[in-house]
C-alpha cells in the first residue's frame, strides 16, 4: 500500500514538473538562455498598447491564453523579448490528481490551438500525443503478433529505464518515490497526449461551467 502525505505528494509533483524527462523545458527558462527575441516566453507581461492593437485574450482558451496571444502578436508583426534575468516563482499543483487534470486540459487547449490555426504550437505538445497513438498501435500489434509483443515490451522497457534514471536524484534527496515516479511520469505523459488528441478531435472550448475540471 502506498501512503503519501500531502507534503510528500506535492514534492513528487514539483519534481516531475521541473524535470526535463517530465515536461522538457516546462516552466523553466534554461540558465544558458540568451537574452533576445523569442517566439514565446513563460509568464509573459504585455504592454497595454498590445491589447489595443491586437485585441484581448481569446476567451475560448480557458488554458493556453498566452500561447494563443503570442501567436497572434507574432502574426501581426509584434516581437517577444526574453530576459532570463527576470525571476518568477511558480507554485505547482498540490496533488498528483490535480497535476494530471492540469496536464490534460493544458494539452487539450493546445489541441484546440492546432485545430483553430492548423499549426503545431511546439514539439513538446506533439510528442506526448504522438506517443499515445504509437502506444495503442503497438499494443494492438502486440496482441496479434509475437514480433509486435517483443517491440511493445522493448519500448516499454526503454521508457521505464529512462523514467527510473530520471527518478534517481529525487530518491537520493527524499528517500522515497523511486519506484512510484516512473508511473507518475507515464501518467503525466499520457494525460498530455490524451488531452491533445481530445482537443483536436473535439475542437470545442470547455466553458466556465466546467471550470472545476480545469483547475
Amino acid at each position: 500500500t502506498i501512503c503519501l502525505t500531502m507534503a510528500k505528494e506535492s514534492k513528487l509533483v514539483s519534481y516531475i514538473l521541473q524535470h526535463p524527462f517530465g515536461v522538457g523545458r516546462g516552466i523553466r527558462t534554461p540558465k544558458t538562455a540568451q537574452e533576445g527575441y523569442s517566439n514565446t516566453v513563460a509568464k509573459i507581461s504585455y504592454r497595454k498598447t498590445i491589447f489595443e492593437k491586437i485585441g484581448q485574450f481569446d476567451e475560448d482558451f480557458v488554458r493556453g491564453q498566452d500561447k494563443e496571444m503570442n501567436h497572434r502578436l507574432l502574426q501581426l508583426g509584434g516581437k517577444i523579448w526574453l530576459n532570463p534575468k527576470i525571476i518568477s516563482t511558480y507554485y505547482s499543483r498540490s496533488s498528483i490528481g490535480k497535476m494530471l487534470k492540469a496536464a490534460f486540459f493544458t494539452s487539450y487547449y493546445m489541441g484546440f490551438f492546432v485545430r483553430k490555426y492548423r499549426k503545431i504550437p511546439g514539439v513538446k505538445y506533439i510528442v506526448p500525443g504522438s506517443s499515445v497513438v504509437v502506444f495503442f498501435i503497438l499494443l494492438i500489434f502486440a496482441l496479434v503478433s509475437d514480433v509486435g509483443f517483443f517491440i511493445f515490451l522493448s519500448s516499454l522497457s526503454v521508457y521505464h529505464i529512462f523514467a527510473l534514471v530520471s527518478s534517481v536524484n529525487f530518491w537520493k534527496q527524499e528517500h522515497y518515490g523511486f519506484l512510484l515516479l516512473p508511473f507518475l511520469f507515464w501518467a503525466l505523459h499520457a494525460s498530455y497526449g490524451l488531452g491533445l488528441i481530445a482537443g483536436i478531435v473535439n475542437h470545442k472550448s470547455i466553458k466556465k461551467g466546467n471550470h472545476i475540471f480545469t483547475r
